[in-house]
């Protein structure tokens, strides 16, 4: 059985279609990519992976476990869906401690050390209200690695990243992936998921229309 599988997913919004009869297998440890363009439906499909949105039909099985609005994951999944949402009069640690809080699996010190990836760490004490999109950014990806989730699901992950963050997220990703992390990554640039991904597809009017 694979990790992640999709059999006919449609999902649609009164008279449209978002989501039109999507079908994956997906296995454990693989970085998959999804390539489209703003409203080709990569959103809404990993809304429907997550269990956030109702589908309209078909069925989303995350290791043996069927997935829907509001069921229990017994999966840990780490997630970054549009604008990253923080308390903006929080610090960037205290943000990541209430964060880590709903779970208690991590604290301060494991925190502290995933911040390091992109010297976030230097500034902690620092409110969310002053950092720059690109540090909102990488905070938003520490959120979503620092629990040792084993599903990554990133919604335009590099927005924001200058050059050099940018190539640190691959290193990232290529070492989470060594650690038998399956992640999900969509983008409207392929230069980055070509540069990570196993395998990538290309969404268009909420159908993969290649691979």
């Amino acid at each position: 059985m694979s990790y992640l599988e999709l059999t006919n997913v449609t999902k649609k919004i009164n008279d449209e279609t978002v989501l039109n009869d999507i079908n994956l297998k997906i296995d454990q440890g693989k970085i998959i990519g999804f390539v489209g363009t703003n409203g080709s439906g990569k959103t809404m499909l990993f809304r429907a992976i997550l269990g956030l949105i109702k589908i309209s039909s078909g069925q989303v099985i995350l290791k043996g476990q069927e997935v829907g609005l509001n069921t229990e994951r017994q999966v840990n999944v780490g997630a970054i869906i549009e604008t990253p949402g923080f308390i903006k009069s929080y610090t960037a640690l205290k943000n990541l401690q209430y964060l880590a809080s709903i779970k208690n699996t991590v604290g301060k010190d494991e925190i502290i050390a995933a911040m390091k990836v992109f010297d976030l760490e230097k500034v902690k004490d620092k409110k969310v209200k002053k950092f720059s999109l690109g540090m909102r950014q990488k905070l938003a990806i520490v959120q979503a690695f620092m629990e040792k989730q084993e599903l990554l699901v990133l919604d335009e992950p590099t927005n924001g990243l200058d050059k050099e963050s940018v190539q640190i997220f691959e290193n990232l990703m290529n070492q989470l992936r060594a650690r038998g992390v399956t992640v999900l990554l969509a983008s409207h640039d392929d230069r980055v998921i070509k540069a990570v991904a196993d395998e990538y597809y290309q969404i268009d009017g909420g159908k993969i229309v290649s691979d």
